[in-house]
């Protein structure tokens, strides 16, 4: 099984999840191998001189070699149209794919960007150890400063051993 962070309750009423979305988390932990990570209502804030961008990730799914995939679940009707598909939400339509873009951005951000800031939940993805100078020190050692909670590294079986061999040689600074 899946590990799921954080974790949720078997209990749907007390997981505070919607309950499709607490069927589709259940269903990637019961069908996911326990060297997989499952990251769930990961919420972002955005703040840029002209206002505030905020967003949810639904699923953020990591796989043992470092892949990853995040799922955004939309319940209910969407509606094709020339310019997107929508989704209908109490305060209007809005478009998925302009949704999903926004959160891709900040995903993808880079972590000088959210220098001084700090979450709960902190990932790396495939560090390149080969490559990893000064500034990329000073960009992990920033990224990995700002968890508040929980920080999690994930590496291809490559990128393991070049991080081992350089911890042992002592050339990793």
């Amino acid at each position: 099984m899946a590990q799921i962070l954080p974790s949720f309750s078997d209990d749907i009423s007390a997981s505070g999840a919607s309950p499709a979305e607490w069927m589709t988390l259940k269903r990637l932990q019961e069908g996911l191998a326990g060297d997989w990570l499952v990251f769930h209502n990961i919420r972002w804030t955005q703040a840029w001189d002209h206002g505030t961008n905020v967003g949810e990730i639904d699923f953020c799914v990591l796989s043992p070699t470092g892949k990853v995939v995040v799922i955004e679940q939309k319940n209910g009707e969407l509606i094709e149209r020339p310019d997107g598909i929508f989704k209908h939400y109490p305060n209007g339509p809005k478009n998925v794919g302009t949704q999903i873009q926004r959160t891709l951005d900040i995903l993808f951000d880079t972590i000088y960007r959210y220098k001084g800031q700090q979450n709960q939940v902190i990932l790396f993805v495939e560090i390149d150890f080969e490559t990893l100078d000064e500034q990329s020190r000073n960009k992990l050692y920033c990224g990995m400063t700002r968890a508040t909670s929980h920080l999690e590294c994930f590496f291809s079986n490559r990128a393991a051993e070049i991080l081992s061999k350089r911890l042992h040689s002592g050339s990793l600074s």
